[in-house]
């Protein structure tokens, strides 16, 4: 049995009629950067939501580099040290410095400027000014600092066919800034200096037609994690947070490689870290010893909508019989 981390070609053949039509009728009437299906995905997302309005741009990070922007940044903006770092480049690109703040055992920093909810998870904070939700769209509880960004990275839970992004926010000032900065700032008075970030409208319908199934896609990646349960006192389980969602399935154990190389040779697609903590990365001098500890042991198991209930009964066959 093959099981593949994130299979896009199933994704697509899963609702082939649907994206098919929506590509052909942006071809066909010849309708590609900013129209009618770009305002209709960001209505529909705002709504889908439960925020006001919403800004498609080219990528996450430039949800966050342009939602920042918006913000008036002191030199410092905490943030976890814990995740992507487009998180901190976003911040850096904006003249400020990322102060990085260490996650508790649930992966999650608190009472920080920039909250990340990494992996489908809530970071809650008092003091947050944008949020990095481009892990957990769908998830309860995001918006409370008024704006999030989204990312639509093919392998994100709503992922598009290509990069894309997304500002939701219940502040208008913001949304209209966005949207010329996102344009060039095209305005008669030219006052400012923008961006070409603009989510294509081939992108933005195909994006729309995935948002109707969104739901159904949340609802199955919470039963492949509730399967995955059965893999308590194996390794180490992620948090089973209330009203969270499930954009990756990520275990803890001290020997995550060897773990990750037997999947690989019964056909398991995983996802390790991969790359050095952003805080050493940096070279800050910080010492982040939950991330730390965090970067060592962590595996991502498949777990996305596509797959089988045999196929995640498989992986988890896999796991328990290499560790006897």
């Amino acid at each position: 049995m093959k099981v593949r981390f994130v299979d896009f070609g199933q994704q697509y053949e899963d609702h082939k009629r649907e994206y098919d039509h929506a590509i052909q009728r942006c071809l066909t009437m010849g309708r590609l950067v900013l129209q009618d299906e770009l305002e209709n995905f960001e209505k529909n997302l705002a709504e889908f939501l439960g925020m006001k309005y919403a800004v498609g741009v080219a990528s996450g990070t430039d949800a966050l580099k342009i939602a920042l922007r918006c913000k008036d940044l002191d030199t410092f903006v905490t943030t976890s040290g814990y995740t992507f770092k487009a998180t901190h480049e976003a911040i850096w690109e904006n003249g400020a410095r990322p102060e990085m703040v260490d996650v508790d055992e649930n992966r999650l920093a608190h009472d920080v400027n920039v909250p990340v909810h990494i992996e489908g998870m809530v970071a809650p904070s008092e003091h947050a000014i944008v949020e990095d939700a481009c892990q957990a769209i769908g998830a309860e509880g995001i918006g409370y600092s008024g704006t999030a960004c989204y990312s639509f990275y093919p392998a994100k839970i709503l992922g598009g066919l290509g990069d894309g992004g997304a500002i939701v926010t219940n502040d208008k000032k913001l949304a209209d800034k966005a949207r010329l900065l996102r344009h060039h700032w095209q305005t008669d008075e030219n006052e400012e200096m923008g961006y070409c970030s603009r989510l294509d409208n081939i992108n933005a319908a195909f994006l729309n037609v995935k948002l109707q199934h969104l739901p159904d896609i949340l609802q199955r990646r919470k039963e492949i994690a509730m399967r995955y349960k059965t893999l308590s006192g194996v390794v180490d389980l992620p948090f089973y947070q209330e009203g969270r969602v499930w954009q990756d399935y990520v275990i803890e154990t001290d020997d995550s490689e060897e773990l990750a190389m037997w999947l690989t040779s019964n056909g398991i697609q995983t996802l390790g870290q991969g790359m050095t903590p952003p805080h050493i990365a940096q070279k800050t001098g910080k010492k982040l010893m939950m991330t730390d500890k965090l970067y060592k042991r962590m595996l991502r198991l498949p777990c996305n909508e596509t797959l089988s209930d045999a196929q995640v009964d498989f992986v988890i066959e896999k796991v328990k019989e290499y560790y006897g």
